[in-house]
Order: structure tokens, then C-alpha cells, then sequence
């Protein structure tokens, strides 16, 4: 359930997505209510977020997507369960009235066989819950300079590394190296035929 704050924040992101075909700023949204902490902000666009209502990347500016709830959860692109691949986006694809049954935020589509040993299949669907927060042993998707891969996540003393459920694949040690949790997997989603 929204609180009216939330409501009216997000109705503000519809209509200025409309009107201008892009989502405001966090400054823009504080500006419009006339806030002075865009934390404050934040942590409403965090609430909507974990909602379904938006998606939040924090690396953009402009990082607020819309999601159209109604039309079921989005499935955003695919993600690799092999080697990292550049991330693909695929616009305008949801998850109909299944949605309801599936926890998290977005579907990923997998490709590749790096996670077979976790159940995991070329072809699978994962539910994806945006956080930074995981914990040892999680599956997490994971973006390594600025790639995105499917993978267990192992922290090691003061070393953090992702792990394949394949022997045929070896760990990727995040060491100097450029990456970011995008967020953890939830449910896995397979179509029987």
C-alpha cells in the first residue's frame, strides 16, 4: 500500500515522463515538492522501487525507469550464466498475470550453462530483487566491468569472488576489478513446453 507522499511522487514521475519522455531527477522531484533533502526523496523512490512501480540505477542521473505494473512484471534483458556479456535491454516485454505468484523486482532472461549445477538453465527466467545487500553463497547478478553475469557470490577474507555452478567455468576474482551487485536472485521462472 502507497502512502499519499509516495503516490503523489510517482504520479509526478508519470507525468513528467510523458510530457517529456524521460524520468525527472532526484532534484527535480525535490525541487517540484519544494524538499530540501534528497534523501528523503530517496528512500521514497526506494519504497516504489521495491513496489514494482520503478526501477532505480544509481550510476545515471536520469536513473528512475517506470514500470507499468499493470501490464505484469518487466523481463529487462538477458543475463549471462557463462562468461559476462554487455548488458542487452529489451524494452516492452512483461511477465503477464503470473507475476503475482514471483518475488522481486524484474526478469532476466538466462543465457549460457555456467549455472546448470545451481538448476539453473539456458533459457530460464530469474526474478531479480534490486539490492546491494547479499550475503555469502547468494546467486547475484553481478556487473563486472560493465559486463553482467549470473553467479554465486563467495567472500574469502577481504576478497570477494563470483562462482559458477560448472566446473568448466573458473571463478572471477573481483580484485581490481570494477563491479557492482546489481541485484539477487529470488525465484527461478522455466516454461515447460
Amino acid at each position: 500500500m502507497l502512502t499519499e507522499k509516495r503516490k503523489k511522487i510517482l504520479e509526478y514521475v508519470k507525468e513528467y515522463f510523458f510530457r517529456s519522455e524521460r524520468c525527472p531527477t532526484v532534484r527535480e522531484i525535490c525541487s517540484h515538492f519544494n524538499l530540501k533533502s534528497t534523501n528523503g526523496v530517496y528512500e521514497h523512490l526506494k519504497a516504489l522501487e521495491r513496489e514494482g512501480y520503478i526501477v532505480i540505477d544509481k550510476n545515471k542521473a536520469r536513473g528512475i525507469r517506470l514500470i507499468r505494473k499493470e501490464e505484469g512484471m518487466p523481463i529487462l534483458g538477458v543475463v549471462s550464466a557463462g562468461e559476462p556479456i554487455y548488458p542487452v535491454v529489451e524494452e516492452g516485454e512483461y511477465l503477464g498475470e503470473e507475476q503475482k505468484f514471483i518475488k522481486g523486482n524484474f526478469l532476466l532472461k538466462v543465457k549460457g550453462d555456467s549455472m546448470v549445477n545451481a538448476g539453473i538453465y539456458d533459457g530460464d527466467m530469474i526474478s531479480i530483487d534490486v539490492t546491494q545487500s547479499v550475503s555469502n553463497n547468494d546467486i547475484v547478478v553481478a556487473v563486472v566491468d560493465g559486463e553482467v553475469t549470473l553467479k554465486r557470490i563467495r567472500y574469502n577474507k577481504d576478497e570477494a569472488w563470483l562462482m559458477s555452478e560448472n566446473p568448466a567455468y573458473k571463478p572471477i576474482n573481483l580484485k581490481n576489478r570494477n563491479f557492482y551487485i546489481l541485484g539477487k536472485a529470488k525465484m527461478l521462472i522455466r516454461k515447460l513446453s
